[in-house]
């Protein structure tokens, strides 16, 4: 009797640690890159930087970059430093 009681609340617990890193990694910042950029903006959505390629220098791990529409004619370099 006491085990169908708990069971509820030990599934809710064990959800939650399940997720609980989506959570963090979801966390990450978002920035924005757009035509009518700078790349000496901050890369916010209001101010967003004008290259993928300052994006991705700027990217941490869990960051989300999102490049609005228009065409980009650059070359992208993208460089790992994490040790595998």
């Amino acid at each position: 009797m006491l085990l169908r009681k708990c069971l509820p609340i030990v599934l809710a617990i064990l959800l939650l640690i399940a997720f609980s890193p989506l959570a963090v990694q979801a966390a990450g910042a978002v920035y924005y890159v757009a035509k009518s950029g700078s790349d000496s903006n901050p890369g916010t959505e209001a101010l967003p930087w004008l290259t993928i390629q300052k994006a991705v220098n700027s990217m941490s791990a869990g960051d989300t970059t999102l490049v609005k529409a228009g065409t980009y004619a650059e070359e992208v370099r993208i460089v790992s430093s994490r040790l595998i």
